[in-house]
Order: structure tokens, then sequence, then C-alpha cells
């Protein structure tokens, strides 16, 4: 293809083109702040016509609250410095309220200021969506009625706004990032980022390098510099979930984040600081895991200067009636069905029910019962199957925590679950108020019962 040239009457023509459909609204003011050249992004957003806004002073297009003590657009031309992403709430002409972030640049012509450049784009839905975000992980909106939840909601309020670390323990589905968003988001660095990454999902070289980075050439394929996750987190709150799967040297190069608030990343030999509040959550049992020498003690005792154990959802069967009603509301918008409530029988099926997967896996068994349900209420025969299929154990009544109980008292449960489950370690672990996995790792380990199966 051959070049195209341009005369300067086309390069001129062409410049108009672009300047007319730029997204940014951008407008041009003399010395006196006076309007003399803007686009039709700015007419969109300011609401003003054509004929409204050339030779009128900017603060009467852009409202005049944004002056104040400041007028950033004065200070730009006074100073010559220009600002960044200002942002501040316009009222337009027809009375409506937009958040907008302005930028500014000076008009130099020679060494002289003879104006001053305002770009500025409407950051509304942007806003709203930070807005909504932070309420749905408010501590406030977390639904409990159990006296040790609220117990916990409680320390988390008075721990929030602290550097302190917290580590959140619990099983799998009772909501360690929820609760851990709920942390962030009560805290001063709720304007910041909120970074997760599982220490479980990746390879000890690649977990190194998504926590702390890289440079350019520190290993095979590191073609370019990476920030990790640490740097991403700045001035905001750092969640490591599962973290006692995090590996003996990656344990050591944590346990420097939290003692002297430095790292390096992978390749490089200068030393960053850290700004990062660090959140941590497992499903392990740590004390077990620092007996057998796979997790550090001193690394364990960092982490927990605010220790949360978050309770099974068979222990707070109070809070499944108020769950459920949250899903279905939460439902009701994502798949537009007018279901409204559950039958009295579905939901006394829930409440005995004994939830290994806890929150997720009510949750997940509510959205099933919304898929199949034709009606406004949901009945038995809208939920999942083996909610009826699971026997009932007489142990599971008295809420004892499985893992609490001695060896032997363990393994005569395991058997009596897979013997009435007829082998089923899926439906055995729910009956037990363990995770699959769990009962796998004992099987695995030569307890009684059955033979391992993956």
């Amino acid at each position: 293809m051959e070049a195209v040239r341009s005369t300067p009457g086309d390069s001129a023509k062409l410049y108009e083109s672009i300047f007319e459909n730029l997204r940014e609204g951008i407008i041009v003011a003399d010395r006196e702040l006076r309007v003399s050249l803007f686009n039709r992004a700015a007419m969109d957003m300011t609401g003003y016509a054509e004929q409204e806004m050339i030779g009128r002073l900017c603060t009467e297009i852009l409202d005049r609250k944004l002056c104040g003590e400041r007028c950033f657009i004065a200070e730009t031309r006074d100073t010559g410095r220009g600002i960044s992403d200002y942002q501040v709430n316009l009222t337009r002409k027809d009375g409506t309220d937009r958040a907008i972030s302005f930028t500014t640049a000076p008009l130099i012509n020679g060494d002289e200021v003879e104006g001053v450049i305002i770009a500025f784009r409407d950051v509304t839905e942007l806003v709203q969506l930070k807005q909504e975000v932070s309420e749905r992980y408010q501590v406030h909106s977390i639904v409990t009625r159990n006296r040790e939840m609220r117990r916990i909601l409680n320390l988390v309020e008075q721990a929030a706004d602290t550097p302190a670390p917290v580590l959140i323990t619990g099983e799998t589905g009772t909501g360690k990032e929820l609760l851990a968003k709920a942390i962030h988001y009560a805290s001063g660095r709720s304007n910041g980022p909120f970074v997760a990454v599982s220490c479980a999902a990746l390879a000890e070289n690649l977990l190194e390098s998504e926590l702390f980075g890289h440079v350019k050439g520190a290993f095979t394929g590191a073609i370019r510099d990476k920030a990790g996750r640490i740097a991403l987190a700045e001035k905001g709150t750092l969640f490591l979930d599962e973290i006692g799967d995090l590996s003996p040297v990656l344990q050591v190069k944590l346990l420097r984040v939290l003692q002297e608030y430095e790292y390096e990343p992978v390749g490089e030999s200068r030393t960053r600081k850290a700004d990062v509040r660090l959140v941590a959550a497992t499903n392990r049992d740590l004390e077990t895991a620092i007996a057998e020498g796979r997790f550090r003690e001193d690394l364990y005792y960092r982490l927990r200067v605010v220790p949360i154990h978050l309770p099974p959802l068979r222990e707070r069967t109070e809070d499944i009636p108020l769950l459920v009603e949250h899903f279905i509301g939460k439902l009701r918008k994502r798949y537009k069905k007018n279901i409204r409530s559950i039958a009295k029988d579905a939901m006394a099926a829930l409440v005995s029910y004994s939830w290994a997967g806890n929150i997720r896996e009510l949750e997940h068994a509510v959205e099933f019962a919304f898929v199949r349900c034709p009606h406004e209420v949901i009945g038995k025969s809208h939920l999942p199957e083996e909610i009826f299929r699971a026997p009932n154990l007489p142990f599971q009544k008295k809420r004892i925590e499985f893992k609490s109980l001695p060896a032997h008292e363990q393994d005569k449960r395991m058997r009596e679950a897979l013997e009435k489950t007829r082998g089923n370690k899926t439906q055995a672990a729910r009956l037990l108020g363990i995770s699959r996995v769990t009962l796998w790792q004992r099987l695995k380990a030569g307890t009684p019962g059955s033979e391992p199966s993956p």
C-alpha cells in the first residue's frame, strides 16, 4: 500500500475531525478564563449549546461551585502547571449532577501562558459501580442472626481501621473472602485496591513471581518486568487465600514483608517497600501443620494478630432462612424471574441439611432451585436431590466439630458415615461436616472404612 500524503488544508480538516470526535470534553479558555474553543463532547457533558458557550466564563459552563476556595483552572493559568484527574461533581445546565474527572494544561505561547486547555470525562458510572461494590461488602451487609457471627462482625469493625494482619480460618465455603473484603472496605484503605491471590493455585516458582513480581530476564519467559500482587495492592489490601499451602521458602519471604515491610522481585537485588494490609485465610489446621514442620510458627503468630474463625453453616442454622431470602433477591435480578419466596417444607429441608460446602453450597442449591422453579414460590421438588438422599446421623444433631474429636472417635464416625452412604464419600463427607478432600486424606492415611479412591 502506498503512503497517503496530505496537504496542509487536509491536515487542518483531519485535526478538526479528531477534535470534534474525541470522547473527552475539551474546552480552551483564554487568560480571562472565557471559552474560546470547545468540542461536541463538551457540549454533551455540560448540556450547553454552541451559542451559549463561546465567550462565557468557563466557571459559568463548568459550574461556579467548582471554584470554591481553589479554582484549579485559574491555578493552572497562574502557575503554568497542569493538574491531572481532579474529580468533582458537575451540575449540568438541566440540573442533573455527574461525576467528572478534569485534567488541565497551560496554553503557552513563547514564555507567556495565554490560556488553559481543560479536558474532562464523565466517570459517573465508574463512581457508582465502585460505590455499589463498597456497599456490597460492608460489614452491615453480611446477613446473620447468629451470636458468634455478630461477635465476629463487631471484631471486624474494631480491627478494620488498624494495620494489624488478620488470619481468617474456617471450612471451605464459609465466606472467608467475603469477610476479607468487608475488612478492606471498612478500613481507611477502602479507596485502594483489594488484591486476592490463592496460594494453592500456582506452583512455588510461579507463585513467587505472582506475589513479588519479576524483572526482565529473571527466568526463561520473563520478557518484560512484571509487577507482583504486593505492588498491585499498594495502599490497599492483599488477601492471601489458602495460606496453609504456602511453601517453606515463600513463608520466609512473606515473614520479611510482615516484619520489615519490604521485599525483592524475582531477579532483582534492590529492596522495595511494601505498603499493604495483609489478610490471610485457610481451611487447614495451621497448629497441626506447625507441629508437623510444614508451617513456620513465627509466621503463624505474625499472621494471626487478629484471629477470626468462621463457624460452619451447620452451627448457624438460624441464618439459613436469612441467607435464602438474600439469595432469592439477588437471583431474581440476575434471572429476571418473579420468584418471591420458598415453601415451608422446602425451607425445613434446607435447615435440616448438613451443608458440608457451607454458604457456597447453599447458594448453589438455591440457584439450582431458581432454574427449575416455574412459579413464584420454590418448592421441595425444585431443590437438588442430594438434600433428600443424604441420611442423618445421630451425632449430627450434637453439632460437635469433627476435627476436634479424638482420632479413634473420628475413625468410628467415618466408618458409620461410609456404611450409611454405602461407600459414597461425597455423601459421607457431608454427614461428617468435612470436605471430601479431608475425608480422602484420612482414608489415604490408612483410616478404616474403605480403600481410598480419588
